[in-house]
């Protein structure tokens, strides 16, 4: 197909409309994808660090990139440092296959570049993107090692559904066990609503809302080990579960000072992937903190597919997690699901792979990497 010629150029407000229509592509409702890109760009704690590349054709948006900045830190001791962060690719429908995409990058990392950059990120790149982007000069640095803990009961259904359903003489009945399975895809806190704290534990209270003071004071006082990381302080902690398109519920260990969390995350609207709950971040002050929090989570009821990035997590913690049912996912053909990736975009051509650092660790290794969901836009 021909190329589409356009013009890429900074998003600026006077085009807020025209953003979320374009936006709306992917969520399907504007007034959804307003509230999104507001709060991720116009309010992100890091001011003068996010922009939007726009193309434009025949002088209205059909395509955009995003890239937002967030507080990194790497080292021992740890040095701060701005990242940037590519998110939110959509091309207007009767403008894909045209070239539009490398059109957006190419002058997007001019700019970047003739700015000083060094790296783009992106924490969770999907099989098609990673292909793409690999092409266009990315450097994979791993597989994220989604793992899941799926009920027993859906996966039964789910495997009972698609088995009628190519049976000749039981097609007929494939109706009443998809009923019966979407009775069953709804997590057990996805209808729960609390207005204050809920004891769940001897320590353990489930919250709607998090402790952003508390929760930066934990995380300073846990061992931290170098490697490539977000800053999660009080500005992160304040900002980053205001995402209006998800639902968070917060478990908290407390005793005298908060002691460990653990992060529930689902999709809204209820379009999105809705039998789906993601543990986005798990951090404790030792180890029967995190184990107690993660049966605390189980205890909270039903969840048809329950999920957590492993790739980066230390070996207790998976073994907890192996021992708790979680297992490596596999689509429905039994074979391992397409991981989401860690993808670097190097702005400096010409320097060796391995002399890529951060203070002092391996930008292109995961094992420098820790990785949670919380640190992308899937969770």
């Amino acid at each position: 197909m021909k190329g589409l010629p356009v013009e890429i150029v900074l998003y600026t407000p006077e085009r807020k409309d025209q953003l979320a229509e374009l936006h709306s592509h992917f969520w399907g409702d504007a007034s959804v994808s307003a509230a999104y890109l507001e709060w991720k760009y116009g309010n992100n704690p890091n001011p003068g660090t996010s922009r939007i590349y726009l193309a434009l054709g025949d002088g209205r948006p059909v395509g955009m990139r995003g890239i937002y900045g967030a507080m990194m830190e790497a080292g021992s001791p740890p040095r701060k440092f701005l990242g940037l962060h590519a998110d939110d690719l959509v091309i207007a429908p009767d403008c894909r296959s045209r070239g539009v995409v490398s059109t957006i990058m190419r002058a997007a990392f001019d700019d970047l570049r003739g700015k000083g950059w060094d790296y783009v990120f992106s924490v969770s790149a999907g099989e098609i993107t990673r292909l793409s982007s690999l092409a266009a000069g990315w450097r994979h640095v791993g597989k994220v090692g989604e793992l899941r803990r799926g009920s027993r009961r859906v996966d039964r259904l789910r495997r009972l559904h698609d088995k009628m359903s190519g049976m000749r003489f039981f097609h007929r009945y494939a109706d009443r066990v998809r009923s019966r399975l979407e009775r069953h895809l709804r997590s057990d806190l996805r209808g729960r609503r609390a207005k204050g704290p809920i004891k769940v534990g001897p320590r353990v209270f489930l919250r709607q809302e998090p402790l952003p003071e508390e929760m930066a004071r934990l995380v300073e006082r846990v061992p931290y080990d170098g490697r490539i990381r977000h800053v999660r302080d009080k500005a992160y902690f304040s900002w980053r579960f205001r995402n209006p398109i998800h639902k968070y519920w917060f478990l908290f260990w407390e005793e005298k000072e908060l002691e460990g969390y653990l992060i529930l995350q689902e999709y809204l609207p209820e379009v999105l992937v809705r039998s789906v709950t993601n543990i986005v971040d798990w951090e404790a002050s030792d180890e029967r903190v995190r184990a107690g929090l993660l049966q605390a989570a189980l205890r909270l009821g039903h969840f048809p597919d329950l999920r957590i990035w492993g790739a980066t997590l230390p070996a207790d913690a998976r073994s907890l997690l192996e021992n708790s049912g979680f297992r490596p996912c596999v689509g429905d053909s039994g074979i391992a699901d397409p991981q989401k990736c860690i993808l670097v975009k190097p702005l400096e051509e010409g320097i060796p792979e391995n002399d890529r650092m951060l203070a002092g660790r391996r930008v292109l290794d995961i094992a420098d990497w820790d990785i949670r969901m919380a640190y992308s836009m899937h969770g």
